[in-house]
């Protein structure tokens, strides 16, 4: 399976490439905005997540955000030793960045977020002994009228957060209202706040293609067999670490390693026939309105001499 950034959930592409922390034991995966690396620090050499910072004083294993039970992931220092994971401060009310690119420092409205020790319906579910559900903070399913409760995180696992991308990357400077999260039972009745192409809320990450489509395994698309100059239709069968496409076509051939660049999104492919059968249409019509407009001849009478001089032409 395709690594994944933490923190908005998508595989990393050649413009902006999935970045790992060199901490021992860690290998956290994200992209760097999603994070807010700096460029300075892209180029330092060794990258460190906050938790595994080698100058901080704190023990990683000592790390834990205040908003959940989660203890890795993509976490950012708050103040006097707490942390909190980038995706609970980007959906919990009451807690917003400082400063946007680099998403430091984290300030806490304490007024604004939630009252601690509400229930979180997923950790209720799966409790195991140890009851984590009224721990940190919770957030309500954003539908109207719905009064479940989740962490953060345990509605990310779930795939349960409305992500808002933009071409693969979290867009960190949308409101609050656009991060949304639905439970299990309005997840599949809410529409998808996404503004990618293609992109549907909980949906396993797939490939962004040039034109900014993401595709994913199962979907229906058309590929260049082997190169060649014709599109044949087919199934998306799976998404490689290589970030290329398995498909199955529909007439029973199977290629592996297909570049998405030789990929066209199903949906495409009849815009495409759809604009081209519209710009014919248009020319038809044009073309009947040049006929149309063609002044008439003079009008032939056919009373008196005219009607016998057709018919004596006609017996000629």
């Amino acid at each position: 399976m395709a690594m994944m950034c933490n923190v908005c959930q998508t595989v990393g592409t050649r413009e902006t490439p999935l970045l790992f922390c060199d901490g021992k034991g860690c290998g956290l995966a994200i992209h760097p905005p999603c994070y807010g690396v700096s460029a300075s620090e892209l180029h330092s050499g060794k990258w460190y997540c906050k938790r595994c910072e080698p100058h901080s004083t704190i023990r990683s294993t000592k790390v834990k955000c205040f908003a959940c039970p989660q203890k890795s992931g993509a976490l950012k220092l708050v103040a006097d030793e707490q942390f909190c994971h980038v995706v609970c401060a980007l959906w919990l009310d009451g807690i917003t960045f400082g400063h946007e690119a680099t998403m430091r420092p984290l300030i806490v409205d304490q007024k604004v977020l939630s009252i601690s020790g509400l229930h979180c319906y997923i950790c209720q579910e799966g409790n195991k002994g140890k009851d984590l559900s009224t721990m940190g903070h919770t957030q309500k399913c954003s539908h109207l009228g719905c009064i479940r409760r989740m962490h953060v995180t345990c509605g990310q696992e779930r795939r349960l957060l409305g992500t808002p991308l933009k071409a693969g990357i979290l867009d960190r400077t949308s409101s609050k209202e656009r991060h949304t999260l639905w439970c299990e039972q309005h997840k599949e009745t809410t529409p998808d706040p996404s503004p990618v192409k293609g992109a549907r809320a909980g949906e396993t990450p797939g490939i962004v293609l040039q034109d900014g489509t993401v595709i994913r395994a199962g979907d229906h698309i058309k590929a260049f067999w082997k190169g060649g100059r014709i599109l044949y239709e087919g199934t998306v069968a799976g998404i490689n670490d290589n970030e290329t496409i398995s498909i199955n076509y529909h007439d029973g051939d199977y290629e592996d390693n297909v570049a998405k660049e030789r990929i066209r999104p199903r949906l495409m492919v009849r815009v495409a026939k759809s604009a081209a059968a519209k710009t014919m249409a248009e020319q038809a019509k044009g073309e009947k309105k040049k006929v149309s407009a063609t002044p008439p001849g003079p009008k032939v009478s056919l009373s008196g001499v005219g009607r016998a001089a057709v018919a004596a032409a006609a017996a000629a």
